[in-house]
């Protein structure tokens, strides 16, 4: 096709003139509602950076697939066209790089696109050897870094789908699994019986942050004291690793196209982190594009403008980092809200389409039918922007200055809705239990002081110590795998070594006031 024959690259970091193998590749889905199919698309640039090499593979019947990031095809019956479609040469270029051999298949007519194609980090690999430079690492060590990552980046996301829109196939499957293409990556596809995903439910998976599962990103010191899942930039200084999830703070937008007969599919489109928007209704063949807010210039992601539909979601999105516990959850409230509304529109809209059509004869019928419809929708986009708008305001109020205020009324403010909870306090970096009147005044910040290196490398942050397997967050003390930044020692041995912190930093402030040669109990434990 076009790509074949123009070449194809990522409109990303890569050079369009010379697009990189690791970089320029996709994971599309398509679907066709009048055939009844959906495909899975995987493309990338081809041999000397020029042309294209791709493949697809039909999706069974009453199956579900993900495309997180990563190549999805594994295995093709190259002999199969009904379920495999591919470009010419699909397998010269793996087998001339070395990254395939024909003879290590079952079969003549098999070939493992991801095994292929798939992007694996070598340390020979040119921008592994670019990167380790910059980072200070050998390139064996970075290869085995991003090996680790990449592995659970894509990996997370297809486990956690697959269990959240096909639970009895997706307990099936180990999360621990790794999806790179030397190992046993994830299926392409599992089912799920006809009928039992639905929209919402889709909804909710874009929202997602592994909520309720060991990954949950709301808890652990890196959430902060109120359970924020969003994860910004990092120093590069430190190895570890976040989780990532499926909707995360720098999302522009989502949506989901949902197939429907009579010419009636929609979009649900939802602006910014879908954890706190609303996905709003608009017709596939509406006769108009969209409210202006939707398409205006007036403000852009550095210029603030209420004319930009964007501006609204994204102002809600920040202000709920300041306590996301209490703010994402009436965030969550309201938009359930409107989408309820927009499916009871919805039904009240295309009755009166169906009315139009039976009084309007023919094509014109059709068509004034569908100019009502995109009128309708875009209506309710407005309307919905408009009172967006209005909850913002009503959140500042309500959650400003650390409290919860509900009106102006004695009892109207609840000051300690908004309270640090005790685990935070407790921790000694926080500054508020180790406080005292000479210091310290800004917490003991353990990361600083002479301590052992799972210590200084602050493994109650989750960071550091991330591994496949665990901690993510402070409820695992033991790394069971004995990799990364050493052992962590068992939970008893850690009590001690805090305990034996505390007691030396107070002694130590004790010492400071006392002659040296009166002070034994500070030379005993000295």
């Amino acid at each position: 096709g076009v790509a074949v024959e123009q070449g194809y690259y990522v409109n990303g970091p890569d050079d369009i003139h010379a697009p990189t193998l690791s970089d320029s590749g996709d994971d599309l889905l398509v679907a066709d509602r009048k055939l009844g199919e959906l495909w899975v698309f995987n493309i990338l640039t081809g041999k000397n950076n020029a042309s294209a090499i791709w493949a697809a593979q039909r999706i069974p019947p009453n199956h579900i697939a993900v495309a997180a990031n990563s190549f999805s095809i594994g295995k093709m019956n190259l002999s199969d066209a009904e379920n495999f479609k591919y470009s010419p040469g699909v397998t010269q270029l793996a087998e001339e790089k070395g990254w395939w051999r024909r003879e290590d298949e079952a079969s003549p007519e098999l070939f493992d696109f991801f095994r292929a194609y798939g992007y694996d980090p070598k340390a020979t690999n040119p921008e592994v050897v670019y990167s380790a430079r910059l980072e200070g690492k050998t390139p064996e060590d970075w290869a085995a870094y991003r090996a680790m990552n990449l592995a659970y980046y894509s990996g997370r996301r297809i486990w956690r789908i697959y269990n959240l829109l096909s639970p009895l196939e997706g307990s099936k499957l180990d999360p621990q699994r790794k999806n790179m293409p030397t190992s046993n990556y994830f299926p392409t596809s599992v089912p799920a019986p006809r009928g039992t995903v639905t929209r919402r439910m889709v909804m909710e998976v874009h929202r997602d942050y592994y909520q309720g599962t060991p990954f949950d990103l709301t808890k652990g010191v890196a959430a902060g004291p109120y359970g924020n899942p969003n994860r910004g930039a990092f120093d590069p200084a430190v190895e570890g690793w976040f989780e990532r999830a499926i909707s995360t703070e720098r999302t522009n937008w989502a949506f989901l196209n949902e197939a429907r007969p009579h010419n009636r599919s929609i979009m649900w489109f939802a602006y910014d982190a879908p954890h706190g928007s609303i996905f709003l209704p608009f017709y596939a063949a509406a006769t108009a594009g969209a409210p202006e807010s939707y398409h205006s210039h007036e403000g852009h992601m550095s210029k603030f403008s209420k004319r930009v539909a964007w501006w609204a979601y994204n102002f809600i999105n920040q202000y709920t980092e300041i306590n996301f516990q209490l703010i994402n959850a009436d965030v969550r409230r309201k938009a359930k809200e409107f989408e309820d509304e927009a499916e009871r529109r919805i039904v009240s809209w295309e009755a009166e389409a169906d009315q139009l059509i039976a009084t309007v004869h023919g094509g014109r019928g059709e068509l004034e039918a569908m100019d009502l419809l995109t009128a309708r929708s875009n209506q309710f986009a407005e309307e919905v922007l408009a009172k967006w708008w209005e909850f913002s305001e009503e959140l500042i109020s309500k959650y400003g200055r650390h409290v919860v205020t509900h009106n102006e009324t004695i009892t109207g403010v609840i000051g300690d809705a908004q309270k640090l909870p005790a685990w935070w306090l407790r921790s000694p970096e926080v500054g508020f239990s180790t406080w005292s009147p000479s210091g310290p005044y800004h917490g003991v910040f353990l990361n600083a002081q002479p301590l052992p290196e799972w210590w200084l490398r602050s493994p109650n942050l989750g960071f550091s110590t991330w591994l496949p397997s665990g901690s993510y967050f402070l409820q695992q003390a033991q790394n069971q795998l004995g990799i990364g930044y050493g052992t962590v020692p068992a939970v008893p041995t850690m009590l001690a070594m805090a305990l034996m912190t505390v007691a030396a930093y107070q002694l130590g402030l004790r010492h400071r006031g006392q002659d040296h040669a009166d002070d034994k109990a500070f030379h005993a434990l000295a």
